[in-house]
């Protein structure tokens, strides 16, 4: 079975049950269950299903008793409130009419969820996940061309980043797999890295959307160098040395708690409380 079309019967898969064991996905595509982890790992990255120990959930289904593991409610500062809060805080420095370009990465669907309330606002991306998710909006959105990364969401190639050329974009939010100070931005693969690459060029100003666990590490490839970061949003916290680094070097860097509330990060590691 083609990498895309497995994926995709995943997805339907979960999202038809709600919770699904790796056993049964493996059963489900007639692959290993090696194969099956990959492909969650990456799923869940793209914000298509939630992955879990032992297999996948609907992505909303996470939040319901069905799947609760236990009586009590997840974590408040678990990973999904904490990425929408990225999310909600890094779309707030778009505003009506602008034209902005979101990359594929982590953290991208519930970004462009946000973006899509923003009036007469145009999105360029190489995303599929955020194109349907911006598909039911007034958005305008243009997908670069390019193929499918590994039967994935995110189109990448020579295709992609020719489609790219003489487009001028305000803000170009890019997910990190990793972000240092020494490295910047990094991808978990050279064609994602490059594309990625592209959309911050395009950009008056480039906005990395980092989860907490991307934070001090470093992925495969350089994307995007620390001097070419304008803005970094992330759900780390506020006095992770790695945050006080990029400050250091220039960065307007703010984190969020997943109760929303913003603080921008001095290089001292101390936050102030934004509104």
């Amino acid at each position: 079975m083609h990498p895309y079309t497995r994926r995709r019967a995943i997805v339907e898969h979960v999202n038809e049950h709600g919770l699904v064991s790796l056993h049964d996905l493996a059963d489900l595509v007639g692959a290993s269950e090696a194969t099956i982890r990959r492909d969650l790992r990456d799923l869940d990255a793209q914000g298509l299903i939630t992955r879990h120990r032992g297999g996948a959930a609907r992505r909303d289904a996470t939040r319901g008793p069905e799947v609760s593991p236990a009586p009590s409610a997840p974590a408040p500062d678990g990973p999904e409130r904490g990425e929408q809060a990225v999310a909600r805080l890094a779309a707030s420095l778009a505003r009506p009419g602008d034209a902005v370009a979101v990359a594929a990465g982590p953290g991208a669907r519930p970004l462009a969820a946000e973006l899509g309330k923003v009036p007469g606002i145009t999105v360029v991306t190489n995303s599929l996940v955020v194109a349907v998710e911006l598909a039911a909006t007034d958005t305008d959105v243009i997908v670069t061309g390019g193929s499918a990364e590994g039967g994935g969401y995110a189109l990448v190639g020579t295709a992609a980043e020719a489609s790219l050329q003489g487009i001028r974009v305000r803000y170009a939010f890019v997910p990190a797999d990793g972000l240092t100070a020494a490295h910047g931005l990094t991808s978990r693969s050279l064609p994602l890295a490059s594309v990625t690459r592209a959309l911050a060029l395009a950009a008056q100003d480039t906005v990395a959307l980092a989860a907490r666990t991307a934070v001090g590490r470093d992925s495969v490839v350089e994307a995007v160098p620390t001097a070419a970061l304008t803005h970094v949003v992330t759900d780390a916290p506020h006095d992770d040395p790695t945050l006080a680094a990029l400050v250091a070097a220039g960065v307007d860097v703010r984190s969020v708690t997943p109760e929303g509330v913003a603080a921008a990060v001095d290089a001292d590691s101390r936050a102030r409380q934004t509104t």
